[in-house]
């Protein structure tokens, strides 16, 4: 069974890749070409159903622990009878065009045998442990010593220079050989310096590939590796242009921990620079010293003052301490405050954000912490000109000056120059005639990106402010004449602009910015939103949605698109651009005022007024709720009065403040039933998910646990899904904490905690979700879930739900999204009331339906219908529900159609004609 399994897994090679080892592989291998295997392995291929069949009857059947038994055999047996002719053959795979390196018979003979997997050498004993140790160690050594071979580990030593190309054991085997005696220190050595997984974990590093069922995190002798990396280190240092014994092994340091190893490197490099880039693996004592300092750290026992004496003694310049601050940022801190200078660390991180060619999420997570700007806006030209203000009054004219040559280090391109470009306009260097030059006569993107900067005139603002927005959309408008690739990246370029130009101007984003000064534009295209060309009238219209389109009539009568021969003409032409033009704004005005109304944004009456002018902000804001804080008060808005579910009217104040109003703030109203009922009764479709929104509410367990919500714990998520999804709403990764969300104004951190590699997901065990904490961003204590704003908290839960709806690890988990269900029982109880269903009654998690043919119901997550408590199977079309059920709101949810929908065809089962929902039914 085993040997058919490994078939079919390798059916199209399955004596190997090498044609000269073909019948050495037969030897082990049965031919099973007679099973007529499909060529491809698509799923749901004649082999894919084979295998799965397979493995089911191995689960059943197969005793692990004699496979893994069989497995070393089969191994050791090839290689102790591997052909002797064929080791001083070179081999080389079929696919030379990708891989030109050759490899020899130690290379080639682990992938060819067995593969022994983690959970086979879980079933191995020590002893048989050791004989797969020892197998490894030994092609181990005939790889180094290639094409000669040997018995002798001394001979190994000597003319050992550089790893080969065979793995070594797991180290989890290692070190557990090598605790029960079976190993000694010499053996641990040589793989801690030839295998960096080792010198990792004793650093406090994780592997995250490892079996730690086995052994404990803690687990590696540090007695016998700590001093051999003392001795890396001593050696290491004490070179000069030529490499040393240790130079081979010195990337394998995970750590260099202390204060003195900082400056002994900084005063053996001398004048030398930095390595610039992220790359650390050439031999040069620029390129290993530079490497050493970006992995230096405090000893456990060093705090500031030692930092100071050693700076003391030494002859290190203040240009130096500097250019270690930025370029090995753990220094930052201490560096500031031996400097005198307070606000270094966030004047580093500065230029980190605005000049670094590579952003990891170790920096997203940090930066997000100084400022709220996507940070892939920053790599674009973004400029945060509040963090500049900032940090630059407290730093100064002339140590500005050194902290921008130092930012070189932070970047392996122009980035710094580019920032250099930046603060100059920001501080008044550059004039506005000169960018304005640059821009119009040399189209320079870098100066477009800097429009924004230039502080306005402090005599005509609105004047300034509507120029500069007027230059920016004529830029974007010319760049049609150019190709695509430049098109894209001069928009690009506008986008950036357009929001350093709105935080200039103190508008929240650029989307706020745009509907100020677009209101006009806006207006003025709908002026002119008519054509009439011979006896066809082409209008640009405005839908009840927010949406644009075009209603075309000739001679009274509609037509339902623009004639073939007037769609080249120029009116027709540029009316399409303005068409464009409304439908990028209903996108972005959609997703803005979602965003406005989780982040709880303040908008005063008169903003609201002056946004209403908008006539696609007018359709979406006019059917959201709006609700004033401070007087309690909730409504539609119109022409300054807020009109309530119930009729009522409210009359706005100048000074009143109007919030979007979430779910949460219904709730705490005792609205919410009342503003759901109305939608359905008044049709209305809301822009986004706002009365009909999932609401999450602390559980008594979650107040009892005080500072942490265990309400998905257990749940197993795919990590590269879930860092996909999590990433569009906001979060970054961290790699001690997990996924974080920063709320910047509030002052605190939400965090989701898995125990997970974020940073390569991809070969790791799904994680387990554990808990959602919320963390000061000053002190990093614990906030209580109590202290947090319910829709902060609402909106945290919907994200993990979401996760776990979505990312979980066996697909879609129907009985996790406990307010997704509770939304969608609130829409049928809704919908019965609208289409007036007497025999629906909706409890707990399933809709029940009293028909003329039968009873039946229907599971709120899954959508599953039963007929006395047998599975009917109703297959859905998603997109039949599209347009013909009535939801209230925009967003896509066929799901809730595919519900809603099942309950109205079965709670009128007596006009059912599909003869196979029928048959089920009648059966």
């Amino acid at each position: 069974m085993y040997a058919a399994i490994r078939y079919i897994n390798h059916h199209n090679n399955p004596f190997g890749d090498y044609k000269e080892l073909a019948p050495f592989a037969r030897q082990y291998y049965p031919d099973l070409s007679g099973l007529k295997l499909d060529k491809e392995d698509r799923y749901n291929s004649k082999s894919d159903a084979y295998n799965k069949i397979l493995k089911c009857l191995a689960n059943v059947y197969i005793e692990e622990r004699i496979i893994a038994s069989f497995k070393l055999d089969v191994l050791e047996d090839m290689i102790a009878n591997f052909p002797k002719k064929l080791k001083s053959v070179h081999y080389q795979t079929s696919n030379y065009r990708y891989n030109n390196k050759t490899y020899n018979w130690a290379n080639i003979v682990l992938p060819l045998g067995p593969g022994i997997s983690n959970n086979n050498l879980h079933q191995l004993t020590e002893a048989q442990l050791q004989r797969y140790w020892g197998l490894y160690m030994y092609l181990i050594a005939q790889d180094i010593v290639y094409p000669d071979t040997t018995n002798d580990v001394k001979a190994i030593t000597k003319q050992f220079s550089r790893p080969g190309t065979v793995p070594f054991p797991r180290v989890e085997v290692t070190l557990k050989l090598y605790k029960e005696g079976l190993l000694n220190d010499d053996d641990l050595r040589f793989q801690a310096l030839n295998s960096h997984e080792l010198m990792v974990i004793m650093d406090g590093g994780f592997n995250y590939r490892m079996n730690y069922k086995w052994v404990e995190r803690d687990c590696v002798p540090k007695h016998v590796l700590a001093p051999l990396k003392t001795n890396l280190l001593e050696t290491e240092l004490e070179r000069g242009d030529l490499e040393t014994s240790a130079t081979g092994y010195i990337n394998g340091i995970h750590r260099v921990e202390g204060v003195d190893y900082v400056f002994r490197i900084l005063e053996r490099l001398g004048k030398d620079n930095f390595e610039r880039g992220y790359s650390y693996y050439g031999d040069s004592k620029k390129t290993i010293f530079s490497g050493l300092l970006k992995k230096s750290l405090f000893k456990d026992t060093e705090s500031y003052p030692d930092f100071a004496a050693r700076a003391d003694a030494s002859k290190v310049t203040k240009k130096r301490l500097i250019e270690l601050a930025c370029y090995a940022t753990q220094w930052t801190g201490v560096v500031g405050e031996y400097l005198g200078l307070e606000k270094l660390e966030d004047a580093v991180w500065w230029f980190q954000a605005h000049a670094s060619d590579y952003m990891n999420s170790e920096k997203e997570t940090i930066i997000s912490r100084y400022s709220n700007i996507p940070k892939s806006d920053f790599a674009l030209g973004a400029i945060d000109v509040d963090w500049f203000n900032r940090v630059y009054k407290t730093i100064g004219k002339t140590n500005w000056k050194l902290l921008h040559d130092a930012a070189k280090y932070i970047t392996d391109g122009n980035g710094h120059r580019q920032v250099k470009l930046y603060s100059s306009v920001m501080l008044g260097e550059v004039k506005i005639t000169e960018t304005l030059k640059k821009i119009k006569d040399k189209r320079d993107k870098d100066y477009v990106r800097a429009l924004g900067l230039i502080p306005l005139s402090k005599t005509v603002p609105e004047k300034d402010l509507l120029k500069r927005y007027n230059l920016l959309q004529d830029f974007l408008k010319e760049s049609k004449q150019f190709g695509a690739q430049r098109q894209e990246s001069e928009a690009t370029a506008v986008e950036i602009g357009l929001d350093n130009l709105s935080r200039t101007a103190g508008y929240q984003d650029r989307v706020r910015f745009s509907w100020a000064m677009e209101a006009k534009a806006t207006q003025k295209i709908m002026e002119n939103a008519i054509i009439t060309i011979e006896e066809t009238v082409i209008e640009l219209v405005i839908n009840d949605l927010g949406k644009t389109d075009f209603k075309v009539t000739k001679a009274g009568k509609l037509l339902k698109n623009i004639p073939a021969k007037l769609r080249k003409d120029k009116q027709v032409i540029a009316l399409k651009e303005n068409k464009t033009y409304l439908s990028r704004q209903y996108s972005r005005t959609r997703l803005s005022l979602e965003n406005a109304m989780v982040n709880e944004d303040e908008f005063s009456a008169q903003e609201i007024h002056n946004m209403m002018q908008h006539p696609i902000v007018k359709v979406m804001l006019s059917k959201l709720v709006m609700y004033v804080p401070e007087k309690e008060i909730s409504g539609f808005y119109n022409q300054g009065i807020l009109t309530d579910a119930t009729g009522k009217t409210h009359p706005l104040a100048e000074d009143d403040v109007l919030l979007i109003a979430h779910a949460s703030h219904l709730y705490k109203a005792v609205e919410w039933d009342i503003y759901q009922k109305h939608l359905f009764t008044e049709r209305l479709v809301q822009p986004f998910k706002q009365v009909f929104r999932e609401l999450y509410l602390i559980t008594d367990d979650e107040r009892e646990h005080s500072t942490r919500s265990e309400r998905y714990q257990g749940h197993q998520i795919q990590p590269k899904k879930t860092v996909a999804l999590l990433r569009t709403r906001g979060w970054t990764v961290s790699m001690e904490e997990g996924l974080q969300k920063v709320y910047h104004k509030r002052g605190f951190i939400a965090t989701m905690y898995a125990m997970a590699d974020w940073y390569s997901p991809s070969e790791a065990e799904a994680p387990t979700l554990e808990d959602v904490c919320f963390h000061s961003i000053d002190t990093y204590k614990k906030i209580p879930l109590t202290e947090i704003p319910s829709v902060v908290f609402s909106e945290i839960m919907r994200d993990v739900d979401l996760v776990v709806s979505v990312a979980h690890v066996g697909g879609v988990d129907p009985e996790a999204s406990h307010s997704t269900m509770q939304m969608r029982a609130a829409l049928a109880d809704e919908s019965a009331r609208l289409f007036k269903l007497k025999n629906i009654t909706v409890k707990e998690r399933h809709i029940f339906i009293k028909g003329t043919l039968g009873d039946y119901s229907i599971h709120l997550g899954s959508g599953q219908v039963s007929k006395n408590g047998l599975s009917l199977s109703i297959i859905p079309v998603h997109s039949q529900h599209r347009g013909r059920m009535f939801l209230p709101f925009v967003d896509e949810d066929p799901k809730s159609a595919e519900i809603i929908s099942k309950m109205k065809l079965l709670s009128e089962d007596n006009k059912i004609q599909d003869p196979t929902i029928l048959a089920q039914i009648n059966s």
